[in-house]
């Protein structure tokens, strides 16, 4: 764990899971801010950020002020894009041969993945299954995970957000 110093204030940093996670603040005046009061910054494998991160703000107004007061700033030849980020909870899996039985596709998803709920429905020349997740983050590890094992369902096989 290090500290991060800005502006007279200590945060809290640790870098999991390809993120840096950091806050809250060491010092806080009010309530005590909900644990998830923090910013994640996203990481690549080698260290580099990714380009972008996630804020999540203690009470809705704050988020709408930072948005209205921080989007299209110039930092450091960039232009900053912020916007409220969207719950995405639904993958769409397919490409997957017609005539792989439903039963075999559920059982190889779910030796990788967890999803809530999961149709598996023929589309064109193939079939699909779309995944349901209870948030984003289970989604999202659902996506990484599948982006390394894709390839051991067969060729033209892919995995993208379904919102």
């Amino acid at each position: 764990m290090a500290l991060l110093f800005v502006s007279g204030v200590h945060y809290k940093v640790i870098q999991v899971n390809g993120q840096r996670l950091v806050g809250p603040p060491d010092v806080f005046v009010g309530n005590e801010p909900p644990e998830k009061c923090e910013l994640r910054l996203m990481m690549k494998i080698s260290g580099e950020n990714r380009g972008f991160c996630y804020v999540t703000y203690i009470c809705e107004r704050d988020a709408l002020n930072a948005i209205r007061n921080l989007n299209k700033v110039m930092v450091y030849g960039n232009r900053l894009r912020v916007s409220l980020s969207k719950n995405r909870r639904h993958l769409i899996f397919g490409g997957i041969n017609p005539n792989v039985p439903d039963d075999v596709i559920l059982q190889g998803l779910l030796a990788y993945v967890q999803p809530s709920k999961v149709n598996i429905f023929t589309k064109f020349n193939g079939k699909c299954a779309l995944l349901e997740f209870a948030n984003h983050r289970d989604a999202a590890m659902a996506k990484r995970a599948f982006g390394v094992h894709a390839r051991k369902f067969g060729p033209g096989i892919f995995i993208r957000w379904y919102d």
